[in-house]
């Protein structure tokens, strides 16, 4: 073969090669959020520079203990009413546009691929706002979820928060049941409906928790009635305190 052959045929086997490895391995070169194709400088968060614009970061506008917006600085009325059994809620974005996308995707949408990249965000986050804890936990799924999606989906992102921020995983939450689907409900229904949905692990070894800080974890916060049951049976079994993080709140 002659050499303007042989450059011909190399430039054809690497544009094959290159939109086979589009396939394989959409996160290194699609945007995640709209498909389109993104160059070297997107890779670290897979996305197009339009959509990183679009990114809905959240305001300081924000209750200091459960996060939710305010209109005058302090604490919302819920948390001025019945302090929730956790320290803090953290999140860096409005659950909208591209981040409630990246997370529909991962969870149900067979994107498991996305992990790292929800992972960088949190780890980030809990750098800039210095985040300290003795052990992460994380938000378990049921088994109906677990055996629809294939994979623990906040499991997952805590083993990548874990080794980025230098913190134990502990394992001591059950997701026993829950009675109906948590949309278009209040604060009080949900919590009512997520009431008893979480227990100590059998195997459990509670003495781990006590006198222990905590940084639970999950994908979404909405009313908080998950995190507040979460936070509940942590610290009736000795946890002195816990801090919520999570991607996104709505």
């Amino acid at each position: 073969m002659s050499k303007p052959n042989q450059t011909k045929a190399y430039a054809w086997l690497k544009e094959k090669l290159n939109r086979f490895k589009n396939t394989l391995f959409p996160k290194a070169y699609v945007c995640h959020v709209c498909g389109a194709e993104i160059g070297e400088d997107g890779r670290e968060d897979s996305l197009c520079p339009k959509c990183r614009e679009r990114l809905p970061y959240r305001h300081d506008n924000t209750c200091p203990i459960c996060g939710n917006y305010v209109a005058t600085p302090g604490l919302c009325a819920r948390c001025r009413t019945s302090r929730p059994p956790y320290s803090q809620a953290f999140a860096p974005f409005d659950y909208t546009g591209s981040i409630r996308r990246m997370i529909i995707n991962y969870k149900d949408n067979g994107s498991p691929w996305l992990a790292p990249y929800i992972a960088k965000y949190l780890i980030d986050y809990a750098k800039a706002m210095e985040l300290h804890a003795d052990y992460l936990v994380y938000v378990p799924s049921s088994d109906k979820a677990l055996k629809t999606r294939g994979f623990e989906h906040n499991k997952k992102v805590a083993m990548l928060l874990c080794t980025a921020l230098e913190l134990p995983l502990t394992e001591p939450l059950h997701r026993v049941s829950q009675k109906k689907d948590q949309s278009d409900l209040t604060f009080e229904e949900r919590y009512q409906n997520v009431n008893g949905s979480f227990i100590l692990r059998d195997d459990y070894d509670r003495s781990q928790l006590i006198g222990k800080k905590i940084l639970l974890i999950d994908d979404v916060m909405t009313t908080g009635a998950t995190v507040t049951t979460c936070a509940q049976v942590l610290k009736s079994n000795g946890a002195q305190e816990i801090i919520i993080l999570t991607l996104a709140r709505s």
